[in-house]
């Protein structure tokens, strides 16, 4: 009798014994059939985001009415723009004033109250007021954009929501380097400011994109701050831009009356 108890316990025993082995194999394994092989991935790098991006404004065609005040002086009027090819600027002060075109090749415009006229390319320009400016470079500032031809000639540099580019610029007009320093916003990638240095010219032409108006979708500037540093001035002012308009169908009238004499 106590023989077959003995028995019965150390069977008993036994069975416990391999369920727990079963469990504790079923645990560690995953089951009694299932041996696969779990491969873990490596997490991939995250992509640090570039500095400099800029946001630039694609168009046909612009137009805009604008007012300034230069020593003391307030005009108004109108620009319009076909994309590479014409600025068209209308000059006025209860009665207009005067035109002024720029196109790829160079710059003409009139005063109506003096009859007096100018036409030159962008060299001649340079050579005669010491303003080294190119027309792709000029439809770049009035719009916002980054101005053609860079070269990165420094490292980005962030600070807070401000990001701060810095180039080399071959002029159009001259063939001389201009040096480009350009902040922009980091979360709209839109341009806060534009300077232009010219140092065998002493000339510095600094843009500040002040106010941003959204057009359609896009954002363009609507108070440009403007500082001009020559040989034959000393300009600053605030250019306040209004009814912008992306695209419209609009013509470029512009003749110099045949009495008007050169400047």
């Amino acid at each position: 009798m106590r023989s077959r108890t003995w028995t019965i316990t150390v069977l008993t025993l036994a069975a416990l014994l391999m369920t727990g082995c079963r469990s504790h194999r079923h645990i560690t394994t995953g089951g009694d059939v299932r041996t696969d092989t779990v491969v873990v991935q490596p997490t991939p790098p995250r992509q640090t985001p570039r500095l400099d991006t800029i946001r630039n404004t694609h168009f046909d065609t612009y137009s805009a009415n604008f007012s300034c005040t230069i020593d003391g002086v307030t005009v108004n009027g109108q620009i319009r723009i076909r994309h590479d090819s014409i600025i068209w600027i209308s000059l006025n002060k209860i009665i207009e004033l005067g035109r002024i075109i720029a196109t790829p090749s160079g710059v003409e415009g009139y005063v109506k109250v003096m009859g007096r006229y100018y036409k030159g390319d962008y060299a001649a320009i340079s050579k005669r007021w010491g303003v080294d400016i190119d027309y792709a470079t000029l439809e770049a500032l009035i719009v916002g954009n980054c101005v053609p031809g860079c070269k990165k000639s420094n490292e980005p540099r962030q600070n807070g929501d401000t990001i701060t580019l810095w180039y080399n610029q071959t002029s159009g007009a001259t063939g001389k380097q201009r040096q480009v320093t350009l902040t922009k916003n980091r979360r709209n990638k839109k341009l806060m400011s534009s300077l232009l240095t010219s140092r065998e010219l002493n000339q510095q032409i600094l843009v500040n994109f002040k106010e941003l108006k959204n057009i359609g979708g896009d954002l363009l500037p609507s108070i440009i701050g403007v500082a001009l540093r020559c040989r034959a001035a000393n300009v600053t002012t605030d250019v306040n831009l209004e009814k912008i308009t992306l695209n419209p169908s609009q013509s470029y009238p512009f003749k110099i009356p045949a009495r008007f004499k050169e400047f």
